[in-house]
């Protein structure tokens, strides 16, 4: 590790960087490759502009928290739907569950 996460970071600046022209889904993944903490990898996802888009890209990263919060947020119960059942039986699948009940989404 170089320990260049901050520079990374503030390439990413959509005001300031050059996260302009690069997408903001490139710095999640590599982000995620370098195995960045769950926060630092949000960040990026949370520039995506696009709804369905931002959604996959949780899912890609394995944040699959952040991806049940993203269709509760856009209204897309087959999101929900498609966030739990990839979630898997474990833990991860508790956290998926807990923000679709919180929601109202879950009996």
């Amino acid at each position: 590790e170089s320990g260049q996460w901050g520079s990374f970071r503030a390439m990413s600046d959509p005001k300031t960087g050059v996260a302009k022209q690069i997408n903001a889904a490139t710095f999640a993944k590599v982000a995620y490759a370098h195995k960045q903490p769950k926060v630092e990898i949000a960040r990026y996802v949370s520039l995506v502009q696009n709804k369905e888009a931002r959604f996959r890209l949780f899912i890609e990263v394995g944040d699959f928290h952040g991806a049940a919060e993203e269709a509760v947020k856009s209204g897309e119960r087959g999101w929900a739907e498609e966030v739990e059942g990839l979630a898997g039986a474990g833990a991860e699948r508790a956290v998926v569950r807990g923000v679709l009940q919180q929601a109202g989404w879950l009996r």
